[in-house]
C-alpha cells in the first residue's frame, strides 16, 4: 500500500520549504524538492509530475549512473531509456514509462539527500551479461631470435673383457640465419672384438635427420623439410619415416594457449560478492564478482575426477557453499579446436645404418583432431603408399 501525496501543493510553496513524499513500497522514503515561488504556478508539469536525476545503486553495487525518473502522485516511474540502460528485461512494444511499484519483487529506498534510489531487483528481472572469472587469457607474446649455431653431442663408452665400443651422437643446428631452423644429426660408432676372427677397432659415421624448419607463431603452424616422421597427431596411428615435407599445427607455438576443455563451474549472486574455489581441497581461485550470473573455470593443470567446493560470501556476510563432482581429460580439444598434420615423401630405409637409404615408395598420410563439444574429440588417420616406377 502506497501513500500518496498530491503534488498540487508544491505551486504555494517558496524557495526554503521542503516537501515530504512517504512513498514507493515498505520502507520509508523522503522525497525532498524545493521549487521557487516565482516559478512554482508557471513550471508545474500539467500532470503534477517532477523529473528528477538520481544516482543509482543497483543490488547494493552503485552502477555509476545518474539517470531520469519521474515522480507522479507519490510514485516513481522510470523512462525506458533508463530501464534498459540498467539491464531490465523489457518486452518489445511496452510503455515508454513503468512504475517502478509495479515491477514484480522490486524493492525501493530513495534517499533525497543524496538524491540516490537503491534498487533492489530480483535476477529474474535483469538481463547481465556473464563474468567470466579465471579465463587464463594471456597477451600474445612476439618470438624473437638472434643468430647462432648450436652443438649437441652425447657420448657412451663400454668396455669388458671380450670388446669395447663408443658411441658418439651429434647434432648441429643453426638459427636466426633466415626465417627457419637447419639442423643435422650423425651418430659415429666404433667397436672391438677379441675374437681369434675378429681382432682390432672398426667404426663408421651414419648421418641421421637432415631438416630445415619453419614455424609460424600467430597461425600456430610448423613446415618441415628434408628427414621428418609421418603423423605424431594421434597416439594410435603408425609412423612412417621419410624424407619429404610435412605441415602441422603446432599449439606448442602459443604455450600459453589452453587446448583442452577445463571445468567450468557456473553461479549467480544478486548483490557483489567474493567467490572462492578449492579443488580437491586446494584454493585455484578467490576473487569478487559483480551483480548476475558468472562462469568460473578451473586451472588447466586438472586432470581426471575431482570435487569442487565453491564458496560464495555475499555484501552482507552470508556464506554459501556449493560442492559438485567434476571430470577434466587432458586428451580431449576444446570446442571449435582442430589439430592436424599432412606429410608426403619417400620412405626411409635402414635408419640409422646407412645415411642415404630412400625407398622407391611414395607415401602421403595425414592426421586429424576436432574438438566437436567439450566432452567429444573426434579423430582420424589415413596413409596411402605408391610405387615409384625405376
Amino acid at each position: 500500500m502506497h501513500k500518496q501525496l498530491s503534488m498540487s501543493s508544491l505551486k504555494t510553496l517558496r524557495a526554503a520549504e521542503l516537501l515530504m513524499v512517504l512513498a514507493l513500497g515498505a520502507p520509508v522514503i523522503a522525497i525532498a524538492a524545493v521549487v521557487p515561488s516565482d516559478q512554482a504556478t508557471a513550471e508545474s508539469p500539467a500532470d503534477d509530475a517532477m523529473q528528477l536525476q538520481l544516482e543509482v545503486v543497483l543490488n547494493q553495487e552503485d552502477t555509476g549512473q545518474i539517470l531520469p525518473f519521474v515522480l507522479r502522485d507519490g510514485r516513481l516511474f522510470a523512462p525506458r531509456a533508463t530501464l534498459q540502460a540498467l539491464h531490465f528485461r523489457i518486452a518489445d512494444g511496452g510503455p515508454d514509462e513503468q512504475a517502478l511499484d509495479e515491477i514484480n519483487g522490486l524493492e525501493i529506498r530513495y534517499e533525497s539527500a543524496t538524491q540516490t534510489v537503491m534498487l533492489d531487483v530480483p535476477l529474474a528481472q535483469l538481463s547481465l551479461d556473464t563474468t567470466v572469472l579465471n579465463s587464463g587469457s594471456a597477451a600474445r607474446a612476439q618470438a624473437t631470435s638472434a643468430p647462432g649455431v648450436l652443438l649437441n653431442y652425447d657420448l657412451y663408452t663400454r668396455h669388458d673383457d671380450s670388446s669395447s665400443n663408443a658411441t658418439a651422437y651429434a647434432e648441429l643446428r643453426a638459427f636466426g640465419m633466415g626465417p627457419g631452423v637447419y639442423s643435422s644429426s650423425a651418430v659415429t660408432r666404433a667397436y672391438r672384438t677379441d675374437t681369434p676372427d675378429n681382432r682390432g677397432w672398426r667404426g663408421d659415421t651414419v648421418r641421421l635427420d637432415t631438416q630445415a624448419r619453419w614455424s609460424f607463431p600467430s597461425s600456430m603452424l610448423s613446415l618441415t623439410a628434408g628427414d621428418t616422421v609421418t603423423g605424431g597427431t594421434l597416439p594410435w596411428s603408425r609412423n612412417v619415416r621419410v624424407g619429404g615435407i610435412r605441415l602441422e599445427r603446432n599449439f606448442g607455438l602459443q604455450p600459453y594457449r589452453v587446448t583442452t576443455p577445463l571445468p567450468m563451474f557456473l553461479g549467480e549472486v544478486t548483490v557483489p560478492s567474493d567467490v572462492d574455489l578449492y579443488v580437491n581441497g586446494i584454493k585455484q581461485y578467490s576473487g569478487t564478482v559483480p551483480v548476475g550470473p558468472f562462469q568460473l573455470t578451473s586451472q588447466p593443470s586438472i586432470n581426471g575426477m575431482g570435487n569442487a567446493q565453491m564458496v560464495i560470501t555475499d555484501a552482507f556476510g552470508s556464506v554459501r557453499t556449493v560442492e559438485f563432482p567434476f571430470y577434466a581429460g587432458q586428451g580431449l580439444l576444446a570446442k571449435g579446436l582442430t589439430d592436424w598434420s599432412a606429410t608426403a615423401g619417400v620412405v626411409r630405409e635402414d635408419y640409422g645404418l646407412q645415411s642415404f637409404s630412400y625407398a622407391n615408395s611414395l607415401v602421403a598420410a595425414g592426421d586429424v583432431r576436432y574438438g566437436l563439444n567439450d566432452r567429444l574429440t573426434i579423430e582420424g588417420h589415413g596413409t596411402s603408399f605408391d610405387k615409384v616406377d625405376t
